[in-house]
């Protein structure tokens, strides 16, 4: 199997930045039923917040980035790897969010509950749908 760890990790994190303020829309949407706020949020704001998310986010993605090298020479088989790839992707998008929240993250009420489990919800569906190692093919001469 051959590895591209910085390839991978950046497909994570940019499908993250592009998934998690639309799954975080969606359950804000559930929780507060204002679809009109909703929608002025994915028309006007969705832009320019992935841009903000990028430049904030970028050296998190260098953490993320290293945690993903250090897991694939630790961990030989595939499917361990990708499950701690996700813990560790979790960790990273929670802790990020732990530090600009005002008291318990985890709770419904927390205005930036819908964007945690938002972009967890984007880390967890990039690490299990990009491929992080590929089979190397053998040419016959």
């Amino acid at each position: 199997m051959k590895y591209y760890p910085i390839w991978y990790s950046l497909k994570v994190w940019l499908g993250s930045m592009l998934v998690g303020p639309l799954a975080a829309t969606v359950l804000e949407y559930c929780i507060s039923g204002d679809l009109k706020g909703s929608a002025v949020y994915l028309l006007c704001l969705y832009p320019p917040a992935t841009l903000v998310i990028a430049i904030v986010t970028f050296f998190v993605w260098l953490i993320f980035w290293a945690i993903i090298n250090l897991i694939i020479r630790i961990v030989p088989e595939l499917f361990p790897q990708k499950c701690w790839i996700t813990f560790a992707g979790m960790v990273l998008t929670m802790g990020l969010f732990y530090l600009f929240a005002d008291g318990d993250l985890f709770s419904p009420k927390n205005e930036f509950f819908p964007l945690v489990l938002g972009y967890t919800t984007g880390i967890t569906a990039g690490v299990w749908y990009f491929d992080l190692a590929r089979p190397i093919v053998l040419q016959e001469s």
